[in-house]
């Protein structure tokens, strides 16, 4: 969670690094050939960066709770503007704007065969 005022306008930069593995596939992609696998990665960070906005966005407008910490990352960076501005956490919190980057990549393409019957 990364903090940042610029011209009075408060966001975050939510980052999300790590390794996945391809558990089951029901698509029409053969993630058994590695050329997959970049454009699979990609699609697979495009979703991730969606739901981690549009649930932040969820938990601003419907409760209002800062369960990510918001308050104190933003405490942590800007101290000075903190202490003057956080009277006005329940104002500002809500007008936050929410950025996402996924850095996911696929270390496995999982198995892939016939079914037995």
């Amino acid at each position: 969670l990364i903090p940042l005022i610029r011209r009075n306008q408060w966001s975050v930069m939510i980052r999300i690094e790590g390794e996945a593995s391809v558990l089951q596939n029901e698509t029409h992609v053969n993630v058994m050939l590695p050329q997959e696998m970049p454009r699979l990665e990609q699609q697979l960070n495009k979703e991730i960066e969606s739901k981690v906005k549009e649930n932040f966005r969820k938990i601003q407008d419907e409760t209002g709770a800062d369960v990510f910490g918001t308050a104190d990352a933003f405490w942590h960076k800007y101290p000075a503007r903190w202490t003057k501005e956080q009277a006005r956490w329940d104002e500002i919190f809500p007008e936050i704007s929410v950025y996402a980057h996924s850095g996911v990549h696929i270390i496995s393409p999982g198995f892939s065969g016939k079914t037995f019957k």
